[in-house]
């Protein structure tokens, strides 16, 4: 029995305090929040007179990276168009790698988001005519933001908001050799890290296409930028759940006793409540202190139901959920400038 097989959009997961202030790592790149905001009209989870505090890298278009499964369940790399619209951050499918899909699969947004004290839903999450909102960001400051998920709703004052940093770097003069260097054997540790692990997978697929991207000459030109967070910090818990995660168990004694959820030693089960729903979540045994493990589900007793969830948990995401790998992050997605994508294309291009 699979209890927890569901896709996880880790922004519609995510929570910060009220009170979070997001440090950029220098001087002028930290974001104060935006308290209390009010008299927001909102319509289907799109306020409709929401305005983003400063300006910031999400002040212009943005490209993010990722893979597709075609009609073969094939991989395609593609690039997403990411844009800040009325204080929305949304995202479409772009044609700067050519491809004939439609539209972005939306159908596993709709759900639960449990924190101590709130239960939000996500059920009105759906591509619209602008593209699929992935959330509010209520303020931003060159390369920091402050990000609240997606909700019904569009609650701003929730434990839900994520405080965002980005790494930036300059893809002048570079080939396409310099952004796979760190995949190549033996040579990890040598080289910047700048593509996704399964962008570099699906391309490492075709051995004759990926050496000729190695060997192609073109470099970046200027004003080439690519954008990973290097920062994702949450300072309360969350738990996500969905309809399709419900389990046949009767009771979270049961879930936490099932074979799939037997946590390692020096770990241990705490029942607690979230907003008034019994939840189970694992716990350091000596320090009582939250604990994130692969493979360890959240539980969430809900409308009699018992269901299997998805929790972050406090701290800076990328590095807590990284374990051994926490020096040497693999970046969830990459973010291209105009430029820089419409350069990676043409190299993709030349290459094929």
């Amino acid at each position: 029995m699979n209890l927890a097989s569901f896709p996880l959009r880790i922004l519609s997961l995510s929570l910060l305090s009220i009170s979070l202030v997001a440090c950029g790592g220098g001087d002028g790149d930290s974001i104060a929040e935006n308290l209390n905001p009010t008299n927001i009209q909102c319509v289907n989870g799109i306020p409709k007179n929401l305005k983003t505090k400063g300006n910031g890298v999400f002040s212009e278009e943005l490209f993010s990276i990722d893979t597709f499964s075609d009609q073969d369940d094939e991989d395609q790399v593609i690039f997403k168009s990411n844009r800040l619209e009325n204080g929305v951050w949304y995202e479409n499918l772009s044609q700067i790698i050519p491809n004939a899909f439609t539209r972005l699969d939306d159908e596993y947004n709709a759900g639960y988001h449990l924190t101590p004290q709130t239960l939000t839903t996500s059920f009105k999450q759906i591509t619209t005519t602008a593209g699929l909102p992935l959330g509010y960001v209520t303020e931003q400051n060159k390369e920091a933001l402050t990000l609240v998920p997606f909700s019904d709703t569009c609650d701003l004052n929730t434990e839900r908001k994520i405080a965002v940093h980005l790494d930036q770097l300059d893809l002048t003069g570079k080939t396409m050799a310099d952004l796979l260097a760190y995949y190549e054997l033996g040579n990890p540790k040598k080289a910047k890290r700048y593509l996704p692990s399964h962008i570099e997978y699906v391309f490492s697929q075709d051995r004759t296409l990926y050496q000729k991207l190695k060997n192609n000459p073109i470099t970046f030109p200027a004003g080439s930028v690519i954008y990973f967070p290097d920062q994702e910090i949450y300072t309360a818990p969350s738990i996500s759940f969905y309809e399709s995660e419900k389990t046949p168990l009767r009771s979270l004694t049961e879930y936490t006793n099932h074979s799939s959820n037997r946590l390692p030693a020096g770990y241990a089960w705490k029942l607690d409540t979230f907003a008034g729903y019994k939840v189970v979540y694992p716990i350091n045994s000596q320090s009582g202190a939250y604990a994130y493990l692969n493979n360890a589900y959240p539980g969430v007793e809900y409308q009699g139901g018992i269901y299997s969830g998805f929790g972050v948990i406090p701290g800076n995401y990328l590095k807590y959920s990284q374990y051994d790998r926490a020096e040497d992050i693999d970046m969830d997605t990459t973010y291209f400038n105009k430029t820089a994508a419409q350069a990676f294309a043409n190299i993709l291009k030349a290459s094929q």
